[in-house]
């Protein structure tokens, strides 16, 4: 089958089944964890969202999985509290140290950030505005971690965490386990289609041993190698 046969040949696999992600990422991770019988793997959501819209995990929640959400807007929190009851749902953010940070509301809610720089980035280059600014509580990944967990890391992890990836990557060189998929949000965002890969974030998770499994150009899917 030629290479443009395969690429048509997935887009319509992808349309035919379900998918709660933007681009069919969680088809995507299916598809690992079925090559290696893992069939109902668990899961640390950051930067959740919704429990379906744009979710990474949702179809692994109908399947029968049971993980972690993690989403500081309140607003959205809800929905979890409402929709995800059998899993752990945390109205946090994640970051470098425990504390709390400003947590930017943006006319968008899906470009809420922590960072103030992202948000003043959003307004001058994308007419977005910045509706509130509040405080939320930021926990370290090991916190969280060692305190739902036992200090086992799940199976995968949904990284969109809008600014703190650095941190987060940063953090799981000093972690006892490491997951064996992680999926993360790799393209800057753009109205225009002008977004770039922000390869460090790849480069970085390599670094710590995993290898490129899919990209779908929105988001980067990497395997342990271990």
């Amino acid at each position: 089958m030629k290479l443009n046969q395969c690429r048509n040949f997935f887009r319509s696999d992808i349309q035919s089944k379900k998918t709660y992600s933007q681009l069919g990422e969680d088809l995507i991770i299916k598809n690992y964890f079925d090559s290696i019988k893992v069939f109902t793997p668990t899961y640390i959501d950051i930067g959740a969202f919704d429990p379906f819209n744009l979710s990474n995990t949702a179809l692994f929640y109908e399947l029968g999985s049971i993980g972690i959400n993690v989403e500081p807007n309140p607003a959205q929190f809800k929905m979890f509290i409402k929709h995800r009851r059998k899993d752990i749902n945390l109205n946090i953010g994640i970051g470098a140290k425990d504390g709390q940070l400003d947590y930017h509301m943006m006319s968008s809610a899906v470009l809420n950030t922590f960072s103030h720089e992202k948000a003043l980035e959003y307004e001058s280059e994308w007419g977005f505005r910045i509706l509130d600014i509040i405080p939320i509580q930021v926990r370290t990944l090991s916190w969280v971690i060692q305190n739902y967990l036992q200090g086992k890391f799940p199976d995968f992890m949904s990284l969109d965490s809008e600014g703190m990836e650095d941190d987060i990557i940063q953090e799981m060189k000093t972690l006892g386990s490491l997951p064996s998929l992680i999926c993360i949000e790799t393209l800057t965002f753009a109205m225009d289609s002008s977004g770039v890969k922000r390869n460090s974030l790849t480069n970085a998770l390599m670094a710590l041993g995993f290898e490129i499994y899919a990209d779908t150009h929105l988001n980067t899917i990497l395997v342990n190698k271990s």
